[in-house]
């Protein structure tokens, strides 16, 4: 089954003054369970996220498939899969879910097979914690406001292209020669033109099915 996991299932809180707050989910997964203690304490403090915990792969996953999440947070080693593992099952069945590697392990082909694989960001354990988890906090409202915006600009470009296709108007595009590169559904029942490129032509301008003439020409 499919996972669950998408960008802004968080819940809304209202607070005094009428303001609005996002409270995201996010799936902590560690083997350690003090380490998940820590995580969720820290996050919950900020009052922006609601956080779950995995202490394996395979328990994430099932989580994954029930609930939905805004992010995931793991750790790389781990029994049975390890991080890596997980981000690339967690690629094919939920997308483009933001992934956090928060880890021990700062070896450099770790790095970048986290990368390759999709992951977001890369966080290395270490440090003072307050310090830490308020940059792992920062990653995942980073993450998971950058998924946002692509979702936003993709809805957009969906409606201005439904809006165009289905206008009751005349819509040309033309390149810098003047050639005719795009045509809505209007346009071409009413100068009869076809959606059909002539692969010998420049640029694959469009062609009149009747006569076979450029409408560049």
């Amino acid at each position: 089954m499919p996972c669950k996991g998408r960008v802004y299932s968080g819940i809304v809180k209202y607070h005094v003054g009428y303001e609005l707050y996002t409270m995201y989910r996010v799936l902590c997964v560690d083997d350690e369970p003090a380490i998940l203690e820590i995580s969720k304490l820290f996050l919950e403090r900020t009052g922006t996220f609601s956080v779950d915990t995995a202490e394996s792969a395979e328990d994430a996953l099932r989580l994954l498939v029930s609930g939905s999440y805004d992010a995931v947070v793991s750790d790389y080693q781990m029994p049975g899969m390890d991080g890596i593992a997980l981000l690339q099952k967690i690629r094919r069945k939920c997308g483009d879910l933001p992934f956090i590697l928060f880890t021990g392990r700062g070896r450099e082909e770790v790095v970048v097979q986290a990368i390759d694989s999709g992951a977001d960001f890369y966080l290395q354990k270490g440090g003072e914690s307050k310090a830490q988890y308020a940059e792992l906090a920062h990653k995942i409202k980073k993450a998971v406001e950058r998924k946002k915006a692509w979702e936003a600009v993709r809805t957009s470009e969906e409606k201005y292209r439904e809006l165009v296709e289905n206008a009751n108007n005349i819509i040309l595009k033309c390149d810098r020669d003047g050639n005719i590169t795009f045509f809505n559904e209007y346009a071409q029942q009413f100068f009869g033109y076809t959606n059909c490129r002539d692969p010998r032509q420049p640029h694959g301008r469009y062609h009149r099915p009747a006569h076979g003439v450029r409408i560049g020409a």
